[in-house]
């Protein structure tokens, strides 16, 4: 779910409308609840981005240096696709911007390189005819279901969708891809023997939505929610198949796994794709400090965000204390911020959340997490981790920081466990043993 910024609640006065509001989806462009949490990052993404783009030289067919390539990486739930969008309204005047939520596109457990490929062509597509309303040449789109059925073997036009046209035919295909069976192995299997065709297909398409747009802008793609997927999985299109993204005549962002950037499974993403942004959680203290402390600029932005979208005494019983609580026991992490106040207003019994809600809303969310971590064999390790502020070589750090055990800050890039972690008895006790003499 998301909301658009021409529908956009009032701050909620009440428990029903605090929840709505508190949707931990990610903001459209321009949107008024948007906070740009820069400054407790060590460094704005958006801008960061935003002037690289403004810098480039104009995207040329085949020249493959004139087109930015490069990946955005940083925890789930950090407010990257939040960020994302932001920069879409940042560059609107030299870019067509055409966001992809890849899990939406393809399969959500796995995908190939052919898949990734065909997804932006089709993403561009529908972005031209649903948004520019400008169609591309059906001549390209019947080109594409034509070869697409001839290496497949795949005869298309036998399918009865969306009344024949060419692009609800490609519509279905990714309609196939997305489910798991015996037709998607044999089609991405025949796929991959052509890899290079296909490229050379949907850069026809590119080429054809580029001559569409007004002169002097240009197509940016951005591919979010790669990091929902396993590393490996990622690995095989953005690291093994780099060569063939590469010549996507696009500029393109990629959103891959953050372990993915700290321990390639292969050739590194810094090697691979320029620049590289890693997008840290926001800091509410520093590496010195104890977990407990909230302090600004953190506090002041994450306070920010919590005002445009709830009345701060109509909803908190306390807010002078519950809000800093709230703020401690979320670590920085935008997606549990909202989806721990969430879970405190389906708690509460009253008709204002207490300080004592946050607690049992805390209980809640931690009891499986609380399992997994006593059965993983990593509660020393990640202990460890937030003694020091660093990952230790050939430890399962990266794991950790996967699920979000482990959060990295920004400045001199440390890490700390997630508060939630910090309340189980578990964390608790080997802390205490690390810090007896």
């Amino acid at each position: 779910m998301t909301h658009e910024p021409t529908d956009v609640a009032p701050p909620a006065t009440d428990l029903r409308s605090a929840y709505q509001n508190c949707d931990a989806g990610p903001l459209p462009a321009d949107h008024p609840w948007y906070v740009d949490f820069g400054p407790a990052r060590g460094g704005s993404m958006v801008a960061q981005l935003a002037r690289r783009l403004e810098l480039k030289p104009p995207g040329e067919v085949g020249a493959r240096a004139t087109w930015l390539q490069g990946v955005v990486v940083g925890p789930r739930g950090s407010g990257k696709s939040s960020d994302l969008r932001r920069l879409k309204a940042a560059v609107r005047g030299r870019y067509e911007v055409v966001l992809l939520d890849l899990n939406n596109e393809v399969n959500p457990a796995e995908f190939e390189l052919a898949e990734l490929v065909l997804a932006i062509a089709m993403g561009v597509e529908r972005h031209m005819r649903e948004f520019v309303h400008k169609p591309l040449p059906d001549a390209l789109l019947a080109r594409l279901v034509d070869w697409f059925s001839r290496v497949t073997r795949e005869d298309l036009r036998t399918r009865v969708v969306e009344v024949g046209t060419n692009w609800g035919l490609l519509k279905s295909v990714l309609g196939m891809l997305k489910v798991q069976s015996e037709a998607r192995t044999t089609v991405v299997r025949e796929l991959k023997r052509y890899p290079g065709e296909l490229v050379v297909e949907c850069n026809l398409l590119l080429a054809a939505a580029q001559d569409l747009l007004e002169p002097g802008r240009e197509l940016l793609v951005v591919v979010d929610n790669l990091d929902r997927y396993e590393p490996e999985v990622v690995n095989r299109s953005l690291c093994d198949g780099r060569d063939l993204l590469g010549a996507l005549d696009t500029n393109l962002l990629l959103t891959p796994p953050v372990s993915l950037a700290l321990r390639p499974v292969g050739e590194s993403l810094d090697s691979l794709y320029e620049p590289v942004v890693v997008l840290p959680t926001p800091a509410l203290r520093g590496p010195k400090d104890p977990p407990e402390t909230v302090k600004d600029p953190g506090r002041a932005l994450f306070t920010d965000a919590l005002q445009r979208r709830i009345d701060l005494p109509a909803v908190f019983a306390e807010p002078e204390r519950a809000v800093p609580h709230l703020l401690a026991l979320t670590g920085g992490s935008l997606r549990d911020l909202w989806e721990h106040l969430r879970e405190a207003i389906v708690v509460a019994s009253g008709p204002k959340v207490t300080v004592e809600d946050l607690d049992t809303a805390l209980r809640r969310r931690i009891s499986l997490m609380r399992d997994q971590v006593d059965t993983s064999g990593m509660a020393e390790m990640v202990v460890e981790v937030h003694r020091t502020g660093r990952l230790h070589p050939g430890s399962d750090a990266l794991e950790a920081v996967f699920r979000r055990w482990l959060l990295k800050y920004n400045s001199s890039d440390w890490y700390a466990l997630h508060p939630y972690l910090l309340a189980m008895p578990r964390v608790q006790e080997l802390l205490a043993a690390k810090a007896s003499p």
